[in-house]
């Protein structure tokens, strides 16, 4: 879930490509085949829900950069996936 910062972003800071419809439906086909993907394949890992279960805002731009606490998210999701890693 974003934060109401976040969902505000795309009109205060102005995205990298405008969001139009089909934009959005690329986006969406394109995730949805990653992570399709990456369930019939060893080696292939779909990272599109890593915030799923964060509750803080994470989104710091439009370009996808996350704050510090969303990279420790991903590494953590990344560390998770190689071999011989504890898990916490």
């Amino acid at each position: 879930p974003m934060t109401a910062e976040e969902r505000a972003m795309p009109d205060g800071l102005g995205w990298v490509v405008t969001l139009t419809p089909r934009v959005v439906e690329l986006f969406d086909l394109t995730y949805a085949r990653v992570r399709d993907g990456a369930a019939r394949r060893d080696h292939m890992h779909y990272l599109g829900d890593v915030f799923d279960d964060v509750d803080e805002g994470v989104w710091i731009d439009t370009w996808g950069h996350v704050t510090p606490e969303g990279n420790r998210h991903v590494a953590e999701r990344i560390a998770s996936l190689l071999p011989g890693t504890p898990t916490r």
